[in-house]
């Protein structure tokens, strides 16, 4: 069978972002690969920006090396906003020239490329009120968050969440769905991400590093994208409460992931870790939330791909308020 569309004529190689061993930063680099041509249910994809994300870092330093399908050279990078190129057979949801937001296929990475080729089932047509900056920073923490809290959790309007987190990519965007759901948000950030914060949706905001949980009161959900000490958060649930995880140590992974999943075999309907796999509905379900107002992406900092050993740095050092992302031109 045919293409749908006639193959385009492109370029045979692409600058892609890559690494060649697990280490800092510095592994990273900008060099060209063959330029990749979409198969049966897949769409080639011009690549205007991606994000760098949290777990990306580790995935990077080899921390997470035990979940990982493949070994370097590898590329890094889950979501990204372009423009459809082409498309292969058996391919509807998206024609050439459809501006487009979307992820990798999961636990595969490669986004911060100047093309890339994903199965049709991991795009969705991006919102027309975003930039391709503002798109690229939603498709993974907004999927994320949505699945979290309404589908895992089940926040109902009037019960109290709580965010460790707030100001980063999940946390930003968990504050602003908690709000759209209902909910009483209690944010905890950095002291200078407070007022900024409550600007946002956040009915409280407290300076984690000054605040004792004690002081705190109790929750019906707790999303923590922190990832380290847990223990008193988790005490700090009513009857009823559900955990979110969203985050382990990225000095310690499997420790922590050892214990996400005892704490889940102890608990099971408080503790509701899950790793995030979204289906196109959730995709078009985040794109009518941003198109109606619920929710806005958040954009840290912004620096071309050539600089991705940067954008890596500012990740690891963290504070950051939303999302780091790298454009290809």
């Amino acid at each position: 069978m045919s293409l749908t569309h006639p193959p385009r004529s492109g370029p045979a190689t692409i600058h892609a972002v890559r690494f060649h061993a697990f280490g800092p930063p510095d592994v990273l680099q900008v060099e060209r690969v063959p330029a990749p041509r979409p198969g049966r249910g897949e769409v080639l994809v011009a690549v205007a920006a991606a994000s760098v994300g949290g777990g990306e870092t580790s995935i990077r330093a080899g921390r997470m090396r035990w979940l990982l399908p493949a070994r370097p050279p590898m590329g890094i990078g889950v979501d990204f906003a372009g423009e459809v190129l082409e498309v292969g057979d058996d391919v509807d949801r998206v024609v050439p020239g459809d501006a487009v937001w979307g992820l990798m296929p999961h636990l595969r990475f490669g986004s911060s490329a100047e093309q890339v080729v994903v199965p049709a089932v991991r795009l969705g047509l991006a919102p027309g009120s975003l930039t391709p900056v503002q798109a690229a920073a939603l498709p993974v923490v907004g999927t994320t968050v949505l699945t979290a809290l309404r589908d895992k959790a089940g926040l109902a309007a009037g019960e109290r969440l709580l965010v460790r987190g707030g100001s980063g990519g999940v946390g930003s965007l968990a504050v602003q769905l908690g709000r759209h759901l209902g909910a009483h948000v209690t944010a905890l950030a950095g002291a200078r991400n407070l007022d900024w914060l409550t600007e946002l949706g956040a009915d409280e905001a407290f300076d984690h590093r000054a605040t004792d949980t004690d002081d705190l009161g109790r929750f019906d959900v707790i999303l923590d994208a922190v990832g380290v000490r847990w223990a008193p958060y988790l005490c700090l649930l009513r009857p009823g409460g559900r955990f979110l995880p969203l985050a382990v140590d990225p000095d310690r992974p499997i420790r922590a992931a050892v214990g996400v999943v005892w704490r889940k075999a102890v608990a099971p309907s408080r503790v509701l870790p899950f790793s995030n796999d979204p289906t196109p509905e959730v995709l078009d379900e985040l794109a009518a939330l941003v198109s109606g107002g619920a929710l806005r992406p958040v954009v840290d900092s912004v620096l071309p791909m050539t600089q991705a050993v940067q954008a890596h740095r500012r990740v690891e050092v963290g504070g950051l308020r939303g999302k780091v992302v790298l454009t290809t031109r």
